[in-house]
Parts: C-alpha cells; structure tokens; sequence
C-alpha cells in the first residue's frame, strides 16, 4: 500500500514522537485516498456507466466511509410556537396537554357540554383544569410558558422554578 515504508519509518522513529506520527497518518491516508481513486477509475473503465450503477457507488463510497449518505428527516421536524396565556382553542377538536411524559386530551377537563358547544378556553383556563385534575401545584401562572403544535394539535406547558429568597 505504502510506496515508500522508509518514508514512514524515518517519520515514525527519525524524528522521535508526535510530529511523525500524525505525518505518518497523514501520509498513510493519503496514500489509502489515491488507492480508492485508482481502484475507482479501474471499475468506471470496466464497467458501462448508467444512472443505477452511479447511484449505488455514491451510496456505497459516503457509506464506505462513515457517512451517512443523506440527510435524515429529523431536521424538517415541526417545531412549538412559543405562546401566551391568552390564547385561545376550541373545545371539541382534539388538543392534547403533554405534560410530564403523560398526554391528555383537554376535551376531559371540561363539561361535555362545553365540548358539545365547542366553546373557546384559554391556556389559562387549561392550565387551571389541568392543574386541580391532576394536583400539579407547580403550575403556577407566571411560572407556566406554553408551546403550541399547530399542524400536531399539542399543547406543551414549560413549568420554570423560581427561586426562593
């Protein structure tokens, strides 16, 4: 693989230490780069060149090497809308609370006839039901931010501590 192994040996121990060392890896991937191009351009002139062969070599050639060979779909992830308390939803059209790794549907805190009519609530007024339904007294009302999936239907509360003193 090596054209030269005196190269690397006088790199390695004619220095004496780390200088050589990271030359010598440097060198060596160099070397291993020139190789992989070689070898592709031996089966490029083997091989006919068509779109399916051209795709599976770049698949294999990013993946060869660590990489992934494309973007993952974690980037285009809905992300919350940060909003006040004030906000308004409608009863009836399936909101959901996430709230300390449990999801409830809003339409449960309130009266069915609220829900039937498809009344208006606040955050405020969730945060309120929710906290008495399930005893969280650390929603407080200036303690309590809210974040908002629209396209999802979620309601996420982000309790944030005080300090005492």
């Amino acid at each position: 693989m090596m054209q030269n192994d005196s190269q690397l040996q006088l790199l390695l121990f004619g220095n004496g230490g780390a200088d050589g060392v990271d030359e010598a890896v440097e060198l060596r991937d160099q070397e291993e780069h020139r190789a992989d191009v070689e070898r592709d351009k031996a089966n490029n002139k083997a091989q006919p060149q068509n779109e399916e062969s051209a795709q599976s070599k770049e698949v294999t050639s990013t993946t060869r090497r660590g990489r992934p060979p494309g973007k993952s779909d974690a980037s285009k992830a809905a992300v919350p809308k940060v909003v006040n308390a004030t906000t308004e939803v409608e009863l009836g059209e399936g909101w959901t609370i996430f709230y300390a790794a449990k999801s409830t549907p809003i339409d449960e805190l309130f009266d069915s006839a609220d829900v039937a009519s498809k009344k208006k609530v606040t955050l405020e007024d969730i945060r309120i039901q929710y906290s008495t339904a399930t005893r969280s007294v650390e929603m407080s009302p200036t303690g309590t931010k809210w974040d908002m999936l629209e396209s999802e239907k979620r309601i996420i509360p982000r309790v944030l501590g005080a300090s005492k003193g």
